[in-house]
């Protein structure tokens, strides 16, 4: 008879494969980001900023239906991405690249690294039988608080993206060929990735089904 295939032992195999292209990924943008901070010598590189938008006039932009008027649909601004040089010969604009890439860089391979362990040790405790267990229990605890964790850290990683490289726009930058103004400043409302937030609680819950669980596995044991 054939055996069935193993799902938490292949899991446990594929992230940890994961984990390590993702090392070995977030090692070569590390090279980069450092060889960008010689000018012109350094492999070409762009960076998409898409916390930007075009001020337009009312009028300058229209949209209607067959049976609407002009004036019932208005276009004032627009969402647009930007692809802006790492290696421009404008030094402050390289560093306000830079220093923008650079810590988002950052968190996201430590966080993908971290989540992936996590995940990839829960797949061998599973491997071996072990469910309800303090080390499984701690480590969907820790999945849940990550997870909530890089919701808000999201929404700072947001802010200093207005602050460094959308002060620069804001300031410096001017739109030609269409009459729009650049907007790259913060809103009054931060977009968190809330989809993240709402499984970080999910998981917490998980969490505490665990906890419950492996409680009654404890009476369990001590009443054989």
């Amino acid at each position: 008879m054939k055996k069935s295939l193993n799902l938490p032992s292949t899991l446990r195999v594929f992230f940890g494969v994961a984990q390590l292209l993702l090392l070995v990924t977030g090692m070569f943008w590390c090279v980069l980001l450092l060889a960008s901070l010689a000018p012109r010598t350094g492999p070409i590189m762009t960076f998409p900023f898409t916390d930007v938008s075009l001020e337009i006039p009312a009028n300058l932009i229209t949209v209607k239906s067959p049976t609407s008027i002009a004036e019932d649909i208005r276009v004032t601004r627009l969402s647009t991405v930007l692809t802006l040089n790492l290696n421009s010969t404008d030094h402050e604009l390289a560093a306000a690249i830079r220093w923008t890439l650079l810590p988002r860089t950052i968190f996201n391979l430590v966080f993908y690294i971290l989540l992936l362990g996590l995940l990839r040790n829960l797949c061998a405790r599973a491997a071996q039988g072990e469910i309800f267990s303090e080390a499984n229990f701690r480590s969907i605890r820790n999945l849940g608080l990550m997870l909530m964790s890089w919701s808000l850290a999201g929404g700072a990683l947001q802010l200093w993206s207005y602050h460094r490289l959308g002060g620069y726009l804001a300031e410096y930058g001017t739109v030609t060929g269409i009459n729009a103004t650049l907007s790259a400043e913060a809103g009054p409302i931060i977009k968190l990735p809330y989809d993240n937030l709402i499984t970080g609680l999910l998981v917490l819950l998980l969490a505490e089904a665990f906890r419950q669980g492996l409680a009654l596995k404890k009476e369990n044991d001590l009443t054989v």
